[in-house]
């Protein structure tokens, strides 16, 4: 399996290996690919793509296992395969390929989607706390918060990406009026032992460089009954801004993640699902261009902003199956902890009348804050 992506204007490469080995029986794979991807899509990712025309990808869009083709709404599905081959790296990648899917790019865990143009209004998106147009879950767990600061999925290991299109308010509340995006965490084997390792080093033109690693394992405890997923990793995107006298490529991104997931079956009738994830992301400058372009320069301050984002997510799935019925329980619980001490220009441009006593506002003021968000739901 090879990766297929593409930057503009900056260096990208991308080492992904996969093992599988059925239990009692030999190495079945192993694949190693080191690949400098400049195309969208190889000759042969494009051959496999026309393959995958004829498959059928099942999505959850009703709460049930449905052919894409035959859900009564409008929806976009993306498979694992897909994802790989695809290059689907990050949300600006999943927008290009997704009709009627924008976002208004803000920085890491501050993008906000939009689908069909319904948004909110840019300044309550940070001032007022109201509810998203558009639904973001995660296994079924909620990840939507009401401030204007959304939190990011990492794009490794998931099983599919589900986007629903049109208001989705009969089975996903008011916060879906423009739609929903579902992702699908990858769910562990209960009969293989397999794992993927993904190492990514990408640099940002002329800024920083930086390096990515990435690994998920599969565990089948009892044979066909009880399995592990374990997926973790170093998430990274190099910064390119400079601070005038002061520090370089300022708006980096480092992100951990870890998450398990556990599915159980002991009978025919019931299966559980569970699945756990943390992250925990450290975010620097968010400062724009101010100047000429080619000087990669801000009026940022001579320091970097301090912005650290933890997230934790969980959920469990039952179903119990009572002859033609399947009773299902989803309980999920989402955390998430922002606190920033960050530059904020409209505070330094209000300090340029720092002589007024009224205003007593400094130069280069920065802005601390916290927020704290934690939801139940059943």
């Amino acid at each position: 399996m090879n990766r297929s992506v593409k930057q503009v204007g900056n260096s990208h490469w991308t080492y992904l290996a996969t093992l599988r080995l059925a239990m009692g029986a030999p190495l079945a794979a192993l694949v190693a690919l080191p690949a400098l991807h400049l195309a969208p899509m190889s000759s042969a990712a494009a051959e496999t793509a026309d393959e995958r025309l004829v498959e059928e990808i099942l999505v959850t869009a009703r709460h049930r296992e449905q052919g894409v083709q035959d859900v009564g709404v409008s929806v976009k599905a993306f498979s694992q395969d897909d994802i790989d081959q695809l290059g689907i790296t990050d949300l600006n990648g999943l927008t290009r390929l997704t009709p009627s899917l924008n976002i208004q790019e803000r920085g890491p865990n501050r993008n906000e989607m939009n689908i069909r143009g319904v948004t909110n209004f840019l300044v309550t998106q940070d001032l007022v706390p109201s509810s998203r147009p558009v639904g973001i879950y995660l296994d079924d767990t909620p990840v939507n918060t009401l401030g204007g600061a959304q939190f990011d999925i990492r794009y490794f290991d998931l099983q599919r990406i589900e986007i629903l299109r049109g208001p989705q308010g009969t089975l996903f509340g008011e916060g879906s009026s423009a739609g929903a995006v579902r992702y699908f965490t990858e769910d562990p084997s209960l009969t293989e032992l397999e794992g993927r390792i993904e190492i990514e080093h990408a640099t940002a033109g002329q800024g920083g460089s930086d390096v990515s690693a990435k690994a998920a394992v599969s565990i089948p405890l009892v044979q066909d009954r009880l399995g592990v997923r374990l997926t973790g990793g170093r998430f990274a995107v190099p910064g390119y801004l400079d601070v005038i006298d002061g520090d370089h490529d300022v708006n980096d991104l480092e992100a951990t993640m870890f998450r398990a997931v556990v599915i159980a079956e002991p009978n025919d009738q019931l299966s559980a699902r569970f699945m756990i994830q943390h992250d925990d992301s450290k975010v620097g400058s968010l400062g724009l261009y101010t100047g000429e372009p080619g000087d990669r320069k801000t009026n940022l301050p001579q320091s970097d902003d301090e912005i650290d984002d933890e997230a934790l997510v969980t959920n469990l799935k039952i179903d119990w199956s009572v002859g033609p019925f399947v009773a299902t329980s989803v309980t999920s619980y989402f955390d998430r902890d922002r606190q920033r001490a960050v530059y904020d220009q409209i505070y330094s441009a209000v300090g340029s009348l720092a002589s007024i006593p009224f205003f007593g506002f400094k130069d280069n003021s920065f802005i601390k804050d916290q927020i704290t968000y934690e939801q139940f739901s059943q």
